[in-house]
């Protein structure tokens, strides 16, 4: 938990305060938003790419509820039907790979498996769930004959400028399908996520943003000419990358939304960390429990038992 679970939960807390999950649903919303039934296939899709960061399906119904459900009940879906788009939608973005939930980290750990041979079947098992909501939406939607939105959604080429803002999924899916480390790749993807944040801040002049990224690249040159192990250099590149966007955020005026960011973003790991240390260590002693009492075998056994008398009846 503390070697993998917390760095993806320090990544998906970033990702959250920059405004990425924002950012993924209101780009899904000028793509889908307009089409019959769009506010509900935007609740999919978009909550399919919020799920790769957030990893929870909690925080995927703060981000992209917050507008869909609204927006269904608009178009004319009973808001008991909004909701559960929603919540369906969500749970499977939380199987989305990278982050994932953090029963995929308990999983390999139980089972002694490396972290990145569960992408598949998650990544598999997501992606079903999702298309079968979508097609359930596009059916129910012919059936009630709701109607196309007439809202002004954001113009899609205003938000293709900040298309970079969705870079650390791509980067943290490449190196985790490269072999590098689980909680390295975590914080690789932070250090680009919090850059991110910066040029992405209305508020600082380019000087600023300029001076930042150079000054986290020279950081990184300096990190590697000092020779460290590469692992370790990521790790003190994201840790020196956080500390000096913390410093220019209490050093200049317009730049303390960053700081503001960064501690809100570190308040929000501790609280979902300790929420999540907690229902892991439940688990540790349930599967001791089960393991040194026997019990596990015997599960099994009756499992088995069950399963052989239940195909002999449907033979008979």
């Amino acid at each position: 938990m503390v070697t993998y679970v917390y760095a993806f939960v320090l990544f998906g807390a970033f990702l959250e305060k920059m405004g990425v999950g924002t950012y993924i649903t209101q780009l899904i919303l000028s793509i889908l938003g307009k089409k019959p039934g769009g506010p509900a296939k935007v609740a999919v899709v978009s909550s399919a790419l919020v799920g790769t960061s957030s990893g929870s399906s909690v925080a995927n119904v703060m981000v992209t509820g917050t507008f869909t459900i609204p927006m269904m009940k608009r178009a004319g879906f009973p808001p008991e039907l909004a909701g559960a788009v929603e919540a369906a939608a969500s749970t499977g973005g939380q199987l989305m790979p990278p982050v994932m939930g953090a029963a995929a980290f308990v999983m390999a750990e139980f089972l002694g498996r490396p972290l990145q041979r569960h992408y598949d079947s998650r990544f598999h098992a997501g992606i079903a769930l999702l298309i079968g909501v979508y097609i359930f939406i596009d059916l129910y939607t012919k059936k009630l004959g709701i109607k196309p939105l007439e809202e002004e959604f954001p113009p899609l080429i205003r938000l293709m400028r900040y298309l970079y803002l969705i870079l650390p999924i791509p980067l943290i899916a490449y190196l985790l399908v490269a072999g590098v480390p689980p909680q390295h790749s975590a914080i690789a993807a932070l250090t680009v996520t919090v850059l991110g944040g910066v040029v992405a801040q209305p508020t600082l002049s380019w000087t600023v943003k300029a001076t930042t990224i150079t000054g986290v690249a020279l950081l990184a040159f300096g990190i590697i000419y000092a020779g460290l192990d590469p692992y370790a250099a990521v790790v003190m590149l994201g840790v020196l990358t956080l500390l000096a966007v913390a410093v220019i955020g209490l050093a200049l005026r317009g730049a303390r939304r960053l700081a503001s960011l960064i501690y809100e973003a570190l308040a929000s790991t501790s609280i979902t960390a300790t929420t999540v240390f907690l229902a892991a260590s439940v688990a540790g002693v349930v599967q001791g429990v089960l393991t040194y009492t026997g019990q596990i075998t015997a599960m099994g056994l009756s499992c088995w038992s069950w399963q052989a008398g239940t195909c002999f009846c449907y033979l008979c």
